[in-house]
């Protein structure tokens, strides 16, 4: 192994990997996902954390060629699973994955596989660790003392919810005070907790913003977008992706560090709804009727009914006959879900969701958003519930501590310290979740977003008809009319991150 110029890259010649197999993991929980890309010659392979260190450097061939698969994924499920990305050649892994890397024929080839490493039967199989307050609140200040001799500025993304006010908590016990300011979204409505946040932090001694997104889209908010799609080095499909560059015109993100409370329910429990756990329970079966859903419209129920388990916990998009018309381009997913459906037909729902939800979705959708945004404005993100101890001390912990599996109640653990430190009752609050209004960003922008899909060369001409119908529908108020919201801003961000990304030119 030979270390770059590039602090973060490591560079694997075909002479390394013939002297041995080279095995590529992350850390436990993935605190930072890794990124292999093997060139076009496939004889040398360059590892790094860092996509866009990696993406930038000399060692990868610009601009890069799209990848047909990615394509297809991003249509037909919103989310590129492990180790596949947008790009060919280029690879990403995540929690309980292996990347060995291998030579045959005088070439570099690669085998991945993936061992979910937090099963809840293993829990506390080499002795349960007793669940203690103090002990939690200082393994948390420790994860966030690991980033505070950084000097710049930090924030913490702060709501009322359980693990970014467990984290608060941490900081305020740690003594950061001065080196920390939170940052709570006013939402609307009843989903807006900054109140709430506001008494908390006033009583740990926090710094504290509350921020609004703006209720009209201006020319620099426009801008910054313009700009995130040109920088970012990926395409991401979570609705509140475009919430980012218009927070860089609030805060001063530039060199700062951003912390953030994601990351902890794939090991401490990822528990679903009522209404999904029961469908899973109750009319999984009906996933053998799914090969009969190609006619139904986009927008038709028993899609949703059709769903194997493994796509109930958010997997979504368009029927492959849909994205073959639009795309000409595309491969059928359909066979990943369903053998995905097979390796886990006997797994207990939780630890499905949690290795489907947790270790996919959670990683590649909602956290990417913000290493996405960090990238393009130039700023650190850290996960402190992703600590190697953090995780492995709550996984030690017994099931009924953590969750409450009959009445599907998750954080039992945290609900019971916020109200023994902060007299915080998360049973009370409930939970809201973060709501970036993006049918206000396609009302104000509709003109732009229509016109970076038609312009967009990925697609056939039959996108001109389809955004037609969907951009009416898109302003009917139903069901209907909310999914062709959903699929109108999904066809956006995909066609605008391609019209403008940097690598794709």
């Amino acid at each position: 192994m030979n270390l770059t110029q590039y602090k973060t890259i490591e560079h694997y010649e075909l002479k390394d990997v013939v002297a041995r197999k080279i095995k590529i993991q992350t850390d436990l929980a993935a605190s930072k996902l890794k990124y292999i890309y093997i060139n076009q010659e496939k004889r040398c392979a360059y590892v790094s954390t860092s996509p866009k260190d990696l993406l930038d450097s000399n060692y990868v061939k610009k601009p890069l060629i799209i990848s047909n698969l990615g394509v297809s994924f991003l249509l037909q499920s919103s989310v590129i699973p492990f180790p596949y990305t947008i790009y060919k050649n280029l690879y990403c892994i995540g929690i309980g994955d292996t990347f060995e890397l291998y030579v045959e024929g005088n070439q570099i080839k690669y085998k991945h596989c993936h061992k979910f490493p937090f099963f809840n039967k293993n829990r506390g199989i080499n002795g349960y660790t007793e669940a203690k307050y103090e002990e939690i609140i200082l393994l948390l200040s420790k994860s966030v003392s690991e980033f505070n001799n950084i000097n710049n500025k930090k924030y913490l993304f702060l709501s009322a919810g359980k693990d970014s006010m467990s984290l608060a908590l941490a900081i305020a016990t740690a003594g950061y005070q001065k080196e920390v300011e939170c940052i709570t979204y006013k939402a609307p409505r009843e989903q807006d907790e900054s109140s709430i946040v506001q008494a908390i932090t006033n009583k740990l001694g926090l710094k504290h913003r509350i921020i609004e997104l703006p209720k009209k889209i201006e020319k620099n908010h426009v801008q910054s977008i313009e700009l995130f799609f040109y920088e970012s080095p990926f395409p991401c499909l979570d609705n509140a992706i475009l919430a980012y560059p218009i927070y860089a015109g609030l805060l001063d993100l530039e060199s700062s560090t951003v912390i953030d409370g994601m990351g902890n329910d794939v090991y401490i429990g990822h528990i679903p709804t009522s209404k999904e756990y029961n469908r899973q329970k109750y009319l999984s079966s009906l996933s053998k009727f799914k090969k009969f859903s190609s006619n139904l419209s986009y927008s038709n129920f028993l899609l949703e009914l059709f769903k194997y388990r493994v796509e109930l916990v958010g997997i979504s998009g368009l029927q492959f006959n849909v994205a073959k018309r639009l795309f000409n381009k595309s491969i059928d997913v359909n066979e990943y879900w369903c053998n995905e459906e097979k390796k886990k037909q006997d797994w207990d729902y939780l630890d499905l969701r949690a290795d489907t939800r947790g270790c996919v979705l959670d990683q590649l959708v909602m956290m990417n958003k913000i290493r996405f945004s960090s990238m393009v404005y130039n700023f650190d993100v850290e996960f402190p519930w992703t600590n190697d101890d953090v995780a492995k001390y709550f996984y030690n912990m017994p099931e009924t501590v953590l969750f409450d599996r009959k009445h599907l109640k998750n954080k039992i653990i945290l609900r019971m310290l916020l109200i023994e430190k902060l007299n915080l009752n998360s049973d009370l609050i409930g939970k809201k979740g973060y709501r970036f209004d993006y049918y206000l960003l396609l009302d104000q922008m509709r003109q732009n977003v229509l016109n970076e899909i038609k312009s967009c060369k990925l697609w056939t001409m039959e996108i001109n008809d389809f955004v037609k119908r969907i951009n009416y529908m898109s302003q009917v108020s139903n069901r209907e009319g909310k999914i062709a919201k959903g699929l109108l801003y999904k066809l956006f961000l995909i066609s605008a991150w391609y019209n403008n990304c940097k690598y794709l030119r």
